[in-house]
């Protein structure tokens, strides 16, 4: 028996699991063995076809189609809003380099000599608060979504307004670029108007009632010198002419 038993176990198939891997230099060690490296074959990568591919979507086409769609709205929403076009509103002032003198060089006059000094202070004046401020308090400025939007509306606007001389010229150039054309022009149309009335015509209202000052003094040193020509023109002529006399 136990001869037969050992005789059907020879017969027995080997098993793959029941095999030990072992290395050809274990197995015949007195070989050379400079190129036994040689015997170990690196696994093969498994290739993947297009058909995988097709086979996952068919599995999950659903989320596949989901993705999709959201990737291409969120790519939609990214190009509409950072490609939006812009529009610029831009107005003309013309800055002269030295003012007309009323009679005479004044203080002020002097003060121009540096045109660059006085750009940059017409430049400050419309950009500061107190000027945008004023433009701000209009109506029709109050209404437009954008101001509204804001919670600072001047800082805002000083941060957006551009102010310029091109060529370093006497013009100067005030520029706004938003979204809206017409939100645009209206701002830029009330911040050149306020420069205007809170800046320039209170300047010019100065220098008016400076010649005004001036005409007035004219006109009275006019009628003092007449009636003291009247005066010396009823002079009597009998009197004769006028004789010194000799004080001790």
């Amino acid at each position: 028996m136990p001869d037969e038993a050992r005789q059907e176990q020879e017969n027995l198939p080997a098993s793959p699991e029941l095999v030990p891997n072992r290395h050809p230099k274990a197995e015949y060690p007195d070989t050379e063995w400079s190129n036994a490296e040689a015997f170990v074959q690196p696994p093969e990568p498994s290739l993947v076809g297009m058909s995988s591919y097709l086979h996952a979507f068919r599995r999950r086409w659903v989320s596949a189609l989901s993705l999709g769609v959201t990737c291409a709205a969120l790519a939609g929403a990214a190009v509409w809003f950072g490609l939006r076009p812009t529009y610029t509103a831009t107005a003309l002032l013309r800055v002269a380099a030295h003012q007309e003198k009323l009679v005479f060089p004044t203080v002020d006059h002097a003060a121009q000599s540096s045109f660059d000094v006085y750009k940059n202070t017409q430049q400050q004046l419309l950009r500061s608060r107190f000027t945008l401020t004023a433009a701000l308090r209009d109506p029709a400025v109050a209404r437009l979504p954008l101001v509204q939007n804001e919670l600072d509306p001047v800082g805002w606007l000083m941060r957006e307004l551009e102010i310029n001389f091109p060529g370093e010229a006497e013009i100067m150039q005030v520029s706004l670029t938003l979204s809206d054309p017409a939100q645009a022009a209206t701002l830029v149309n009330a911040v050149v108007q306020a420069f205007m009335r809170e800046v320039v015509n209170v300047e010019r209202d100065r220098r008016v009632e400076r010649l005004n000052e001036l005409d007035q003094l004219c006109a009275e040193k006019e009628t003092e010198v007449r009636s003291k020509r009247a005066a010396s023109d009823s002079w009597p002529s009998s009197w004769g002419p006028a004789t010194p006399r000799r004080y001790p």
